[in-house]
């Protein structure tokens, strides 16, 4: 059984986490709840076994007799996930967000006793892992990860934080398996058949139009992994088995209805829509906050409502309102050298007339950037266009409406870390990086955009603003700039690679 997330809760975790898959992209997708147990093997090792329980065990991950449940697996560090995962797993534990701004929050140095992570298998370069959550927002998910990556997860699936899991959801009898295998483009053809089972499932494979199980798989320590070729009849459903052979677990890949789901016709219901209630507006409090840039104007009010005026708008800002545009407020600081930022997108957004509201609280989520009241840094309205070094659209949103000195600092240095990072990600400039001989390509851009990039005779030197300096090494590519601010920006590119060993860019600009 699985559970649709909300709109609200997938937007704040995106938020909150910024995840960047190695494997697949971020999928907070629904999955159901499971738990972690397993067997004695016999009366002699009972005793060692209730040890084991008490001292590695949590009570989540309890062993017993029932075999609908998980190996307990091998406790792994909280310490070793990402900074990103670190603040999405403290939010849910503390019930609230925990903000890349606020890296020494005290929800982060209970992450320990708060989140237990236990890797099930490795197998076949991969890294299996169960991760549950204790606290405000309980929760369990499954994760998978390339053992050779130094981060954990490469993807993750959790279901909707709750108390309680729903009755049959994984793993139990019903559910004994949580499926994630990957399919090919063409409908019903598996590339790789990946998963977690309970300890009851000895096996699982695949199951044919001809009615034949191929590619089967064992499960190891709760897990399987095998990579497949296409087979020449289409695969109907994904099937499992137990130690006698019986089948368990059957799950339908195509429309066929090949394991028999469907109800017959006569049982069918048809489902009631569920109303869609309309988010309450929220109430504006005190006036705690003003600002204005390019005609544009922006009042922040308690408790977190951003209302920008458009009616005097330059005509630039005019021209490119439309679809595709965004609104919100920021958070920013500066520390150990870099800038950290908190973007507090829209949780409700709507324009009557010359006016735009933002309303960063009130979305309706359990765990939204809504919890974080004013005052902000700054404001802005951003299009989707642009991100290419040197055109049109510059380096700047369509609207930056600084609200103290910190955001017009942070915005400026922003402007001058995206100029350095587009041009560093740029397709010349990494093929350029991917080449034995990296001058020829680097002069020529210096050619062709003098006024914008030069060559530096030192390694320790700093381009000037609104240019980009390079620095070739014997085993290195430095590409540096200054921002109007006085803040000066490196990139450092490993030659002959894409890999880029050192940059102090932090939150401003994302560089690859």
């Amino acid at each position: 059984m699985t559970t649709e997330l909300s709109p609200q809760l997938r937007q704040s975790l995106d938020r909150l986490v910024g995840y960047e898959a190695l494997d697949a992209q971020p999928d907070w997708g629904d999955v159901a709840g499971r738990a972690a147990r397993g067997r004695r093997r016999s009366v002699v090792l009972a005793i060692l076994a209730c040890f084991a329980l008490a001292v590695f065990v949590s009570a989540a991950f309890a062993f017993g007799t029932d075999l609908w449940q998980l190996v307990a697996g091998k406790p792994v560090s909280t310490k070793r996930l990402s900074p990103e995962e670190q603040r999405m797993f403290a939010s849910l534990a503390s019930g609230r967000p925990i903000l890349r701004t606020q890296p020494n929050d005290p929800a982060l140095r209970r992450l320990g006793k708060d989140v237990s992570v236990r890797r099930l298998a490795d197998q076949g370069g991969y890294t299996f892992y169960v991760i549950e959550v204790r606290g405000r927002y309980p929760t369990r998910c499954f994760a998978t990860g390339r053992a050779w990556k130094p981060r954990l997860f490469g993807s993750m699936e959790c279901p909707i934080p709750g108390r309680r899991p729903e009755p049959g959801s994984f793993p139990s009898a019903r559910n004994p398996v949580l499926d994630q295998s990957e399919f090919a483009p063409r409908g019903g053809e598996v590339s790789r058949l990946v998963g977690f089972a309970a300890v009851a499932v000895k096996k699982v494979g695949l199951l044919t139009a001809a009615g034949d199980v191929i590619a089967s798989v064992p499960v190891v320590n709760s897990t399987y992994l095998k990579t497949i070729r296409p087979p020449a009849t289409g695969v109907e459903a994904i099937v499992a088995f137990d130690g006698s052979g019986r089948r368990v677990y059957c799950e339908d890949v195509a429309a066929n209805d090949r394991c028999g789901n469907r109800p017959a016709p006569e049982h069918v219901t048809p489902p009631r829509p569920s109303p869609q209630r309309e988010p309450r507006p929220v109430r504006l409090g005190a006036l705690v906050q003003r600002g204005k840039s390019q005609g544009v104007s922006v009042s922040v009010y308690d408790p977190g409502v951003a209302i920008f005026d458009l009616s005097a708008a330059s005509p630039r800002v005019v021209k490119r309102l439309g679809a595709g545009v965004s609104a919100g407020c920021l958070r920013t600081r500066f520390l150990n050298g870099r800038w950290l930022s908190d973007d507090l997108s829209s949780g409700a957004l709507g324009r009557g007339g010359d006016r735009l509201r933002v309303d960063l609280v009130g979305g309706g989520g359990f765990m939204l950037p809504d919890e974080v009241p004013p005052p902000y840094q700054g404001c802005e309205i951003s299009g989707y266009y642009g991100r290419r070094w040197n055109d049109a659209f510059g380096t700047r949103a369509l609207v930056e409406i600084p609200l103290g000195e910190a955001g017009r600092h942070f915005f400026n240095d922003r402007a001058a870390a995206r100029d350095l990072a587009y041009f560093v990600r740029s397709g010349r400039v990494q093929r350029i990086r991917l080449s034995p001989s990296p001058r020829p390509g680097l002069e020529a851009l210096a050619r062709r955009y003098p006024h914008r990039v030069v060559e530096l005779q030192r390694k320790d030197q700093f381009a000037p603003e609104d240019k980009i300096g390079f620095w070739i090494g014997p085993g290195t590519i430095r590409f540096t700039t200054t921002s109007s601010t006085g803040r000066r920006l490196f990139v450092v590119a490993k030659r002959r690679t894409l890999k880029l060993p050192s940059q102090n860019l932090g939150d401003l600009a994302f560089v690859f």
